[in-house]
C-alpha cells in the first residue's frame, strides 16, 4: 500500500482545466461516464461536485468525488 504525501481538495472543474479542456481524459481519471459528465456540464454543477486528490508520490494520485452518489442505474426507474 502507498503511503499518502497529500491531501488536497478541488472541483471537478479545475480537473476539468487541468486536463486542458478533455472531457474523456477527465471522465476517465474520475472513473464516471463521459455521458454524466456531459450532463454535469450542461447543468453547470461542476463548481458543486467536489473531489479529494490524494497525492502518493511524483506521479501517482488518486481522485474520489465526495459529493456523488454512484448509481448503476441512471434515468427513470420502471417496473421489468
Amino acid at each position: 500500500m502507498l503511503r499518502t504525501k497529500q491531501i488536497h481538495v478541488c472541483t471537478v472543474d479545475d480537473i476539468l482545466i487541468r486536463n486542458r479542456g478533455n472531457q474523456s481524459k477527465t471522465a476517465r481519471d474520475l472513473d464516471i461516464s463521459r455521458s454524466n459528465l456531459a450532463l454535469w456540464i450542461k447543468d453547470k454543477e461542476l463548481k458543486k461536485k467536489l473531489v479529494q486528490v490524494e497525492i502518493h508520490g511524483d506521479f501517482e494520485e488518486r481522485l474520489t468525488i465526495i459529493n456523488h452518489k454512484r448509481d448503476r442505474y441512471h434515468g427513470n426507474k420502471t417496473k421489468r
